[in-house]
């Protein structure tokens, strides 16, 4: 369905992903419910798939992005992921993000990481 609105791939599985884990684990208030919702969203254009990440600031152990109107799972999963490369490396690592969506459940997020 996200596809059919001009989502890129990548995003597309990222959300799906993310809605499909948190109705499986019972959450359905912010699981696949929420689809039509994204969608219209989009067609509305408060919603940008694709929108791009704008870096703010970056140090080697800590980041501030603003992910526009981009979908919240998305910017999420990215900054969850940087900010464990910073900390890898450096011991110490947080990726700080501003965002008109909201980032909804990223618990199954967390165990893609």
């Amino acid at each position: 369905m996200l596809k059919s609105v001009d989502t890129p791939l990548e995003e597309a599985e990222i959300v799906t992903d993310i809605l499909v884990s948190t109705s499986l684990r019972g959450v359905d208030s912010h699981g696949l419910r929420n689809l039509p919702r994204y969608i219209d969203r989009i067609v509305k254009k408060q919603l940008i798939p694709g929108a791009p990440i704008k870096i703010l600031h970056d140090t080697p152990t800590t980041a501030l992005w603003d992910a526009g109107s981009g979908f919240g799972f998305v910017a999420g999963k990215k900054v969850m992921e940087t900010a464990i490369e910073k900390a890898k490396k450096y011991k110490i690592g947080s990726v700080g993000t501003k965002i008109d969506d909201r980032f909804c459940s990223m618990n199954p997020a967390l165990y893609s990481v």
